[in-house]
């Protein structure tokens, strides 16, 4: 058998490097947007990706690596091996940190995809998302896309207004940003409880919306983006009116809530308020320490926490139940710690607009002398108590 000569492997080996540095050269010359899409880090260091990735990131052939881990991740989401997703997830963005529709369609399936058999979303990976969309904004803060993602994330799926507010601020500093950015920020501060703020957002979306369709008069979506917007403005003003005076005769709330256990990993969580119908209260079961902080940082496995979160509407007598049903998915509720903390939570907030009628942006419509709960600055209904793991399985 015949071997190489020395002057042989040097010269296979120069060309090699020269094909190397060919294609890497050739992958940046194909991306005519990488000048925008270019940004810092964002993405997991090389020592949190499998080594055996690192040839395929080398070789410059990264986002067809990348295309088709996601078309394999696309695999394990109708199979129901959630888990397996999102390291596959972070590998995929590892190898080509400026997909977009990765980063925002995998927070979307972290955060409103993976549910139990009940259709409740597992909520140990929401602050997964929230994580993953961060170092998309990291890198790529160029583009506003993830900058309004994580604000929808936080506006219609955790609730947190404030936050909302910070995000959607932050797309609209980036230019050519769509006219729903802007919108959404509206929508964002009055939830927040600043309606002066949402109010001036709104006049000057209207005066956006105005000046395009001045501009085509006949373009039958101008017009309706403007009328749309009008009629917010419109609405968000005669609310100021409505509800300015509620805090002068609040509403005695009267929360009243009981639970017991029905069997192992089965509760019963039932009581009454003394709010309107379209009324809904958050029902939440989780480990007493539980850490949210925690759960954002990157790891290959999902922790064993216990997080249970549904939400109930009350009934035209001003009773409720839920049935906290654990027992079909044991992989999901683990239930290993020794203490949990139930919760029943009413946020006006997040309240539907006929019961803000009464409640207040700021829950200064109504009082309770037993859960009333003004630490986070405007007001809540917060029921609490300690359950030990014997009371639950």
């Amino acid at each position: 058998m015949s071997t190489l000569s020395p002057g042989q492997k040097t010269t296979i080996a120069v060309v090699l490097i020269c094909l190397v540095l060919l294609v890497v050269g050739m992958q940046y010359m194909i991306d005519p947007a990488r000048p925008t899409f270019r940004g810092g880090g964002g993405v997991p260091s090389v020592s949190e990706i499998s080594v055996g990735l690192l040839g395929a990131v080398l070789s410059g052939f990264r986002e067809v690596v990348a295309g088709l881990l996601w078309v394999k991740t696309d695999d394990y989401f109708h199979e129901g091996k959630y888990s397996a997703m999102v390291p596959l997830c972070y590998i995929i963005v590892f190898l080509d940190p400026h997909q977009i529709d990765v980063f925002s369609t995998g927070a979307w399936h972290f955060a409103y995809n993976f549910t139990d058999k009940n259709e409740l979303s597992d909520r140990r990976f929401i602050p997964t998302a929230v994580s993953f969309l961060e170092r998309g904004v990291t890198a790529n803060p160029k583009v506003y896309d993830l900058y309004a993602e994580l604000g929808w994330m936080y506006l219609d799926k955790i609730k947190n207004y404030q936050k909302a507010v910070e995000w959607f601020e932050k797309a609209r500093q980036i230019p050519d940003h769509p006219a729903h950015v802007d919108r959404n920020l509206a929508h964002a501060y009055e939830k927040a409880g600043n309606v002066d703020k949402a109010v001036e957002v709104w006049k000057e979306v209207v005066a956006e919306a105005k000046r395009k369709f001045d501009t085509d008069p006949k373009n039958y979506a101008l017009g309706v983006d403007y009328g749309v917007s009008k009629h917010n403005l419109d609405i968000t003003l005669a609310r100021q009116v409505m509800r300015k005076d509620l805090w002068k005769k609040p509403k005695q709330a009267n929360l009243q809530v009981r639970w017991k256990k029905l069997k192992p990993r089965v509760l019963l969580v039932e009581g009454k308020i003394n709010l309107p119908p379209a009324t809904r209260l958050d029902v939440i079961l989780k480990d007493k320490n539980y850490d949210e902080e925690l759960q954002k940082s990157f790891a290959w496995r999902i922790d064993n926490s216990t997080m249970y979160f549904n939400s109930v509407q009350i009934r035209e007598d001003g009773t409720f139940s839920v049935r906290v049903d654990m027992d079909a998915n044991p992989q999901i509720y683990r239930l290993q710690s020794e203490e949990y903390e139930l919760q029943v939570i009413f946020n006006t907030r997040a309240a539907a607009v006929q019961v803000q009628d009464l409640t207040g942006w700021n829950g200064e419509g109504f009082v309770d002398p037993k859960y009333q709960d003004d630490s986070l600055g405007y007001r809540r209904l917060v029921f609490r108590t300690t359950l030990k793991k014997s009371d639950i399985v």
